[in-house]
């Protein structure tokens, strides 16, 4: 059976709520989560993420393909929160998830922030 990646958020979601022995591990969350997200499911991918990271200490590309996602649909709020847990889990951002926080603040015509984000990326030492 062929899965269609952009499905997979759905199908692991189902799943999990089975009672089956599939169990998944971080390694698979973090393998299906970058495409999905890239495909529109950022929602489902953000729920399967809250169910999972009780079982599993999130990554950098977790919280990365998240940011992407919510900035994609114009949800700034929901990217600020992503940002936030990023921070509070003790992860520093890298050059994709300032790329990421730079393009998201610019499509949404936030330009101070913006800014700031590149002053500290500057302060870091992190030059794009």
């Amino acid at each position: 059976m062929v899965i269609c990646i952009c499905r997979v958020p759905r199908v692991l979601i189902l799943m999990h709520k089975c009672i089956c022995e599939w169990d998944p591990d971080r390694k698979t969350m973090e393998k299906h989560t970058d495409a999905p997200v890239k495909n529109g499911n950022i929602k489902e991918v953000a729920l399967l993420f809250e169910d999972m990271r009780v079982r599993f200490p999130p990554t950098i590309k977790h919280f990365t393909s998240l940011l992407y996602g919510w900035f994609k649909e114009g949800k700034l709020m929901e990217a600020k929160s992503v940002w936030v847990q990023m921070r509070e889990a003790g992860f520093e951002p890298d050059i994709v998830v300032y790329n990421n926080l730079l393009n998201g603040h610019a499509v949404a015509g936030e330009m101070v922030d913006a800014f700031d984000l590149l002053k500290e990326m500057r302060k870091k030492g992190c030059d794009l």
